[in-house]
């Protein structure tokens, strides 16, 4: 998985747009699209701020894998 896959796979299950996400990192929404649709490269900075937004450890939005629900 891409890790803009990733963010937008996070940013739909806390049910956030774009600008909601783009607003929460105090960026343009133009920004955050060219983030999540892979046309910029993300410094470690920028990946400490993402996983601060969404809650998770940088290594998730690197790796990020959908968990099943057990029976």
């Amino acid at each position: 998985m891409h890790i803009g896959d990733n963010l937008k796979e996070l940013r739909l299950k806390n049910n956030w747009s774009q600008k909601d996400v783009a607003n929460r990192l105090r960026m343009s929404l133009m920004d955050y699209f060219k983030i999540e649709t892979g046309c910029t490269d993300l410094s470690m900075t920028r990946l400490a701020e993402l996983s601060l937004v969404f809650g998770v450890p940088i290594v998730d939005l690197l790796s990020f894998v959908e968990e099943e629900d057990e029976p």
